[in-house]
C-alpha cells in the first residue's frame, strides 16, 4: 500500500507527501512522478552534486527535463525543485486551512437572537459569523405545527460584504412579502415584490 493518500498535479507531473503530517513543509514534497504511469521521473547527471566522486546529492536549486523511466515522457521544470516543492507546499497549506472555521477577532463575537410571534406569523433573527464575517439570518413565515423549509423563507444578510440572498430550499420571500429594504453602513438595498 503507498504511504501517499493523494496526489497534486503541478506543472504537468505529480506530487505528494506523506499524510501523517497535518501540513507539509517544502521538505516534506515528493516526487515528481510521471502524470501517465506515476513512475518516479528521472533527473539527469547535471542534476546531482557530486561529493569525492562518491556521495552523490540531488542538488534543490536545478531545474530541467526529467524524464520517466518507463513510458520516456519528458517533462520541463518551470522553476528549480526547490522553489516547486516550495509552491506545492503553500498551494497545500492553503487549501487545508481554507476548510477551517474562521472567527474574526476584530469585531465583538457577537450571538444576538431575536424572536417575536402572534397567533398567526413568527419571526427570528440572528447575526454570527461565517468564515470570518459577520453575517444575519433572519426566517419569518406562518405558524404551523407540521412545519417544514417550504413554510418559511430564510433571508441571509452579509453585514461585511453588503449582500442578500435567500436559501432556494425555503419558501421564496416575495411569497410572503410585498418589500424588502435593509439599510447598510455604505448602500441601501430595496426590493419590491409583486
Amino acid at each position: 500500500m503507498s504511504k501517499y493518500k493523494t496526489y497534486y498535479k503541478l506543472n504537468n507531473l505529480w506530487w505528494s507527501y506523506e499524510d501523517w503530517k497535518d501540513e507539509p513543509e517544502t521538505c516534506d514534497i515528493h516526487g515528481p512522478f510521471c502524470s501517465s504511469c506515476y513512475s518516479t521521473m528521472d533527473f539527469p547527471e547535471s542534476a546531482y552534486t557530486v561529493y569525492d566522486n562518491e556521495y552523490i546529492e540531488l542538488n534543490d536549486g536545478w531545474g530541467g527535463d526529467v524524464t520517466c523511466p518507463l513510458c520516456r515522457k519528458k517533462v520541463r521544470l518551470k522553476n528549480s525543485l526547490e522553489e516547486t516543492r516550495r509552491e506545492i507546499s503553500l498551494k497545500i497549506k492553503s487549501g487545508i486551512r481554507s476548510k477551517i472555521e474562521k472567527i474574526s477577532l476584530e469585531e465583538p463575537i457577537t450571538d444576538v437572537k431575536v424572536r417575536d410571534q402572534d397567533n398567526k406569523y413568527f419571526l427570528a433573527a440572528k447575526i454570527g459569523q461565517k468564515d470570518g464575517k459577520r453575517v444575519g439570518v433572519v426566517y419569518f413565515g406562518e405558524k404551523d405545527k407540521d412545519q417544514k423549509k417550504t413554510d418559511y423563507s430564510q433571508i441571509f444578510i452579509d453585514l461585511d460584504d453588503e449582500q442578500i440572498r435567500f436559501d432556494k430550499s425555503n419558501k421564496n420571500p416575495k411569497d410572503i412579502l410585498s418589500k424588502l429594504s435593509i439599510e447598510f453602513k455604505k448602500s441601501t438595498s430595496e426590493t419590491k415584490f409583486d
